[in-house]
């Protein structure tokens, strides 16, 4: 209630016509002047006829096309075509309807004890049944049966307020079939789709327009009604006499109530507008300033400028209670809006519905059912209030519409969260937007960032993945060598120059040593000693100790493991009944199966027997692995924004669960080894003896079971991706297939049909294979790496120096290089000829970066591509490839987002540890910044779509096409798919499953702790650079005493100098911007003299079109405009000018 508290002081400006308020940073207009009301509302509506708000329709295309929130043209258009829909012809048609609803609604109370045993029925919801029960005959044709069931379909879609468009679809359908013509609102509107030219006039506008329908049509009038019930049984002799003059109307009509009679009907009317003048459904309007309107008002006489784009507030429940318009507004007198008595009520002070061209358009059906509902209660009924009905009635702040405290049918969560979301972001709006000129003042070029999300706007609404976004970066800005970018307001520098990328991974590596991620290994172990995410010294301690894992000796000693498991799959495949029936058989369930299988063996020295057992207990394990949950995917992707935020939710990515598992899985083979004396020959036994023997890093048993689930998640998922994406190649590649299986086929051949270790290494047509793929399909879109030391570069097309500092990111975008015409020819062409020989040798250093490059390329990648080769070498030789015909051809590599269905097999592949995360994250973005309103959770989103038949481009839909097709590579005895990726649906349908019960604390946290802490980091400046000064304060830094008036900022910064006698400069904030207290003379004379050229300008900014005299001021003039004017000004102050003038100051 503080947020209506604070609004009713408004009214102290009683005397005032206008009051100008902020929401936020934005200036807006309260209205009190019914005069001024008229003219926003009817006389000058060109200049105000837009309503303030925002709906976008990618995002929400239903909401965006009611006429609530059309703008413009449009919904001149719009409004024009729904007008006859609530015509008196129309309503009468639609009155019979209301009527036998009404008379149910008698029989329903009739038949409920409580209408005897004086417990009472809670009026809102008997109106809402019987409001909903209007909307199923009137607006949808159909019965919407709240009376008979407790819970029926069209209650249920009331209380999630889903878009009703299977309702829609299936009974235009049925009727279209049938050749039915009923008189309804969805009649109508499947009409204007059939002749309607200004404005095309689809499908989703049926729909939408009926959602419209659906919501206005029973929220808005059962609370309305419920209000009037209430209004009824507090005043008993309006009550009576009300029922006198239905009474009266039965009577005469022979029990029944004809449209035209309860139309004329006085009282009935005086009391359902007194209900509204002190009920109103909304307690204000709010309006958009569409073009600049001049306006004087009374009590100053000076004209003013409303611009354009001001929001404009229309106060109606203060005006509806001004005793100035309405004597005694707190009484309940429905005689005033009686015969003459209304005819006396100024225009403008009585705005229920609005007023104008944009008062509600469903008002006159609203009032109809009201009127009828109201006349059938009254007639068989006595109201009276229950002694469970706290009185005086307060409103709900936590709702939309005026709605009375504890009410059983409320929804959503109110309206104090998203008050106070945008409030803390209205604070840090202004300091997030200064963030954004970081790489403009360095001189380095980008794309505009949006605010909070950066350029990663795409991303948050799902479409497009992070790396797909920067290779459409490094495309778009192709003679440039660096782009600057913004995730969320933390900067991030894409390299597109192959010669800085080779700086960073290799020659000036000590400056970019560590990857882009913080994990705490005191919370996560396990992943935080993965060396993926170590850090410094201790990451090279670590990469030393691991790098004898992947030697050519160690690689040999686990061939005769990876080649049994080839031998598997042949007999596994060969087994499938698919193998004969053309079916087809997922190409990633059988790499996956391969590589589980290979880890079984290699990593943890057990048999995972995934050929052998459809759910053994290691592919649950790997599912579980790669599936944590929807929390620590969501604090994962918050810390990428605001990394402080990990002190308060530490990150755990690998859940305890799945740690224990691994942990014994580890610990009682090792145990098991150690009691029988057995030493096998995988990385287990590497590690077990590593623990025994490091002497520079406390290996411990955590170490251990760290490395082994790195191996573990490393080892089966990347490169089951890869050997998936190879198989789909060679199937759209059958020349490539025969080339690569004759050289297969001979080594088998002339090795006793074996494949050795040392002839498979020298293959050079399946390593081309392998690595044309890598090209083309990178494990990973782009590589993030971290600025670990302070690093001068200068790009060749600016020749200007820029300082990369210390933790700034940097984007590595690999797909964008490795599919560059500039560095390989015809890219899109799958031509593995390009790694043979000498070509191999003409790719440019750093343009070909499948496993990174340097002392942090991947660790595991020779094991990786071992298993790899070995895989496809007896997979090549015992079958033909050849692509299935579900699978759509050509694969769109080139899509922008999503919007292809043959997209989704490279996208989903490449990017599934970026995307998953983004669906998640998704839930955070859509609450924390203003164009909350632009977004629907994704839950929501997945019903509404498919409530509605609705096909939206974006990874969404992706996923769930997913879900219902299947696309497949075909063999010769066995179809293998290319496309459906298990782990990257489990991981989110798994995420979306958990998180909806968090949002509420999870949003209020959040948003909270990012304002928070990124204050408190901004006010890390000074100390930073080791340069003292006094400790600032939330918002207002140092100048806190100023803002309050209570000293000047010349008191605060001698204040400041007399408290650091020893030092030479302090440092201090102006609110949230760092400024230098100078207090050495040595250097005031190097800001002011010798190194005036860095010092040029003072400190403040003024408009010359705003303010053309102290504009122009020498003091407040900068750079070259104000060096010419200095010097034309000069002369006048000149010795003899002031010696002349010298008389006049006696004078």
């Amino acid at each position: 209630m503080q947020i209506w508290k604070s609004f009713s002081r408004l009214w102290e400006y009683h005397h005032k016509s206008i009051v100008g308020l902020y929401r936020s940073f934005t200036p807006m207009l309260l209205i009190r002047d019914p005069e001024l009301i008229k003219e926003v509302t009817t006389k000058s509506f060109s200049h105000f006829h837009d309503n303030d708000i925002d709906i976008d329709k990618d995002a929400n295309l239903i909401f965006a096309k009611n006429p609530f929130t059309l703008k413009g043209e449009e919904w001149k258009v719009v409004r024009a075509q729904l007008t006859p829909c609530f015509t008196s012809g129309k309503m009468k048609w639609l009155y019979p309807y209301l009527e036998e609803n009404s008379a149910q609604l008698v029989q329903f109370v009739q038949s409920l004890p409580e209408a005897t045993n004086g417990k009472g029925y809670e009026a809102k919801e008997l109106a809402t049944r019987f409001t909903l029960n209007n909307v199923g005959d009137c607006v949808f044709g159909v019965k919407a049966k709240c009376f008979e069931e407790e819970n029926s379909e069209f209650r249920q879609l009331a209380r999630e307020f889903l878009t009703p468009g299977k309702i829609v679809s299936d009974t235009l359908s049925y009727r279209e079939g049938k050749k039915i013509i009923r008189n309804d609102f969805l009649h109508i509107l499947s009409q204007l789709k059939k002749t309607s030219k200004d404005y095309e006039f689809t499908d989703v506008d049926v729909t939408a327009h009926a959602a419209g329908f659906f919501a206005d049509g029973y929220e808005t009038s059962s609370i309305v009604m419920s209000f009037v019930l209430f209004e009824l049984s507090v005043n008993p002799e309006a009550q009576s006499k009300l029922r006198e003059e239905i009474n009266k109307a039965f009577e005469e009509n022979d029990h029944k109530l004809p449209y035209e009679v309860l139309k004329a009907l006085p009282y009935l009317d005086g009391v359902i507008n007194e209900t509204l003048r002190i009920h109103p459904p909304a307690l204000s309007l709010q309006k958009l300033c569409t073009e600049a309107f001049t306006y004087t008002p009374k009590e100053t006489n000076r004209s003013m400028v409303i611009e354009k784009d001001t929001p404009i507030i229309l106060p109606v429940s203060g005006l509806h209670k001004d005793p100035q318009y309405f004597e005694s507004p707190e009484s309940f007198k429905p005689e005033r809006f009686v015969g003459e008595n209304k005819e006396t009520i100024k225009k403008g002070t009585f705005l229920p519905f609005g007023e104008g061209p944009r008062a509600c358009l469903g008002q006159r059906f609203g009032l109809l059912q009201i009127k009828v509902g109201v006349s059938y209660v009254v007639n068989n009924f006595e109201l009276s209030v229950n002694k469970r009905t706290k009185l005086p009635l307060q409103y709900d702040p936590t709702y939309f519409l005026t709605s009375p405290i504890g009410g059983i049918y409320k929804i959503g969560t109110g309206m104090i969260l998203p008050a106070l979301i945008v409030l803390v972001v209205g604070v840090v709006y202004y300091l997030v937007r200064l963030k954004y000129h970081y790489w403009k003042k360095l001189g380095v070029i980008g794309p505009k960032p949006k605010f909070l999300v950066g350029n990663l706007g795409g991303c948050f609404l799902l479409k497009t993945s992070p790396g797909e976004l920067y290779t459409n970066i490094y495309n778009e800005y192709r003679h440039t060598s660096i782009v600057g970018l913004y995730r969320a307001f933390t900067p991030i520098l894409l390299v597109r120059d192959p010669e800085l990328i080779k700086e960073v991974t290799i020659k000036s590596f000590s400056h970019f040593r560590d990857n882009d991620i913080d994990i705490d290994q005191k919370v996560d172990p396990m992943f935080g000693k993965n060396p993926f995410s170590l850090k410094g010294d201790e990451w090279k301690v670590v990469r030393a100790q691991l790098t004898p894992c992947f030697t050519s000796g160690k690689m040999k000693g686990l061939y005769p493991y990876l080649e049994e498991n080839s031998a598997q799959l042949v007999r596994f495949v060969q087994s499938r009944p698919e193998a004969t029936n053309g079916n087809g058989y997922e190409a990633k369930e059988l790499a996956t199966r391969f590589t589980l299988n290979n880890v079984g063996d290699c990593v943890f020295g057990i048999k995972a027997k995934c050929f052998e057992e459809e759910n053994s207990e290691f592919r649950r394990l790997a599912r579980d692995f790669l599936s944590p949950g929807s929390w620590p995917i969501f604090i994962f992707f918050v810390a990428t924004i605001l990394p402080a935020v990990t002190k308060i939710f530490p990150i755990r990515f690998v859940t305890k669960n799945i740690e224990k598992k691994i942990t014994d899985i580890v610990t009682e083979t090792l145990k098991y080894r150690e009691e029988n004396n057995i030493v096998r020959n995988d990385f287990l036994q590497i590690l077990s003896q590593l623990k025994k023997t490091s002497k520079e890093y406390d290996f411990t048993d955590i170490d251990v079971t760290a490395h082994a689930a790195g191996f573990f998640g490393d080892g089966y998922e990347t490169s089951s991706v890869v050997m998936s994406f190879i198989l789909y190649q060679l199937s759209a590649n059958p020349e490539a297939q025969s080339k690569l299986r004759e050289e297969v086929n001979k080594v088998f051949e002339e090795n006793g049909n074996k494949l050795p270790y040392e002839i498979l290494q020298a293959l050079p047509y399946l390593d081309a294979v392998v690595n044309e793929t890598l090209r083309i399909n990178p494990p990973a879109y782009s590589l993030q790496k971290r600025c670990t030391e302070a690093f001068t570069y200068t790009p060749s097309e600016t020749n200007r120096s820029v300082v990369i500092e210390k933790d700034t990111p940097i984007i590595l975008p690999l797909f964008g290089l490795q599919n560059d015409p500039e560095y390989f020819e015809s890219p899109e062409s799958f031509r593995p000829e390009r790694f043979i020989g000498d070509n191999k040798e003409k790719i440019m250093k750093c343009t070909f970066l499948p496993f990174g490059e340097g002392p942090r390329a991947c660790l595991g990648q020779r094991f990786g591509l071992l298993q790899i080769k070995v895989g496809l070498s007896y997979i090549v030789k015992n079958f033909e490839l050849s692509v299935n015909n579900k699978t759509k051809l050509p694969l769109n590599l080139e899509g922008k987002c999503f919007e292809d269905e043959n997209n989704h097999f490279k996208k989903l592949a490449m990017e599934f540890s970026s995307v998953e995360s983004s669906a998640v994250f998704r839930f955070f973005v859509m609450l924390v910044f203003p164009p909350i309103r632009k977004l629907l959770r994704l839950s929501q989103t997945l019903k509404i779509r498919k409530n509605n038949n609705l096909v939206h481009h974006d990874f969404l839909h992706v996923m769930n096409q997913i879900q219902e097709n299947s696309k497949s590579v075909e063999f010769t005895e066995v179809d293998v798919t290319t496309h459906a990726l298990d782990s990257p649906l489990v991981f989110i349908q798994h995420a979306n499953k958990q998180f909806p019960t968090m949002i509420i604390p999870v949003l209020i946290i959040s948003a909270i702790t990012i304002a928070y802490f990124w204050l408190k980091l901004n006010y890390q400046y000074w100390k930073k650079r080791g340069i003292p000064g006094p400790e600032p304060h939330l918002l207002v830094g140092n100048l806190g005493k100023c803002f309050l008036l209570k000293s000047s900022p010349g008191h605060i910064y001698t204040s400041a100098y007399n408290a650091f006698p020893d030092a030479n400069v302090i440092g201090m904030y102006r609110a949230t911007t760092p400024i230098l207290l100078v207090r050495d003379p040595e250097m005031v004379k190097e800001v002011t003299v010798k190194s005036f050229s860095s010092f040029h300008d003072n400190d403040i900014d003024v408009d010359k079109n705003v303010d053309g005299i102290f504009g122009r001021s020498p003091l407040v003039l900068k750079g070259q405009e104000w060096k010419m004017v200095r010097a034309q000004l000069t002369p006048a102050f000149t010795s003899g000018k002031v010696s002349r003038k010298f008389p006049s100051y006696l004078c």
